[in-house]
């Protein structure tokens, strides 16, 4: 494609290998034990679109992330804290159009999949979250809101094989200031 054609996609697939992996220890949680390898396969997608003054942005990621050469009893199991599905959609208006050519304003969707505590006891549910954003470029500066978690939604962020589990991000906005020279 045309670098400056209105839509663009890309595709990754990858597999990683790591060895010698550690995990509590089945025994006593408060130690780490040696399992075996893990392998992880998987594909990202990403597109975006521009049309007039909207961008469209998407991303899909597939994951399977497992214990392959292990004496662990989760052999095959997916990885701890590693969803298999994850996307995000994002749609951002410029409103160069209306007479405030540096303002652009956007809202956003991300999913995370249903992930496990490693030990296969806990299951942490699927989130899909709302983002927003608004920025006003002049010259070299930028300011910026960015609010995740607009709905505030309580939820499960990632639980251990121990037990403990953690919720996931409060609603949080943060303004920035940048300068680009």
């Amino acid at each position: 494609m045309p670098a400056d054609a209105p839509v663009s996609a890309s595709a990754a697939v990858f597999r990683l290998k790591e060895s010698n992996r550690l995990a509590n220890d089945p025994a006593d949680v408060n130690y780490s034990i040696q399992v075996g390898e893990s392998t992880v396969d998987g594909l990202e997608l990403d597109a975006t679109a521009t049309f007039a003054a909207w961008q469209l942005l998407a991303n899909y990621s597939y994951t399977r992330a497992r214990l392959t050469g292990a004496i662990d009893v989760n052999r095959g199991e997916q990885l701890s804290s590693i969803p298999k599905h994850a996307a995000s959609l994002w749609a951002v208006h410029r409103f160069g159009a209306a007479g405030l050519p540096g303002l652009r304003a956007g809202g956003g969707v991300r999913y995370a999949g249903p992930s496990w505590d490693g030990s296969g006891n806990n299951r942490v549910p699927s989130v899909t979250l709302l983002d927003l954003l608004v920025s006003y470029d002049t010259g070299p500066w930028t300011l910026s809101l960015n609010v995740n978690n607009l709905t505030d939604k309580t939820y499960i962020a990632t639980c251990l094989e121990r037990g403990d589990c953690w919720f996931g991000t409060q609603r949080r906005a943060v303004v920035s200031l940048a300068y680009r020279w």
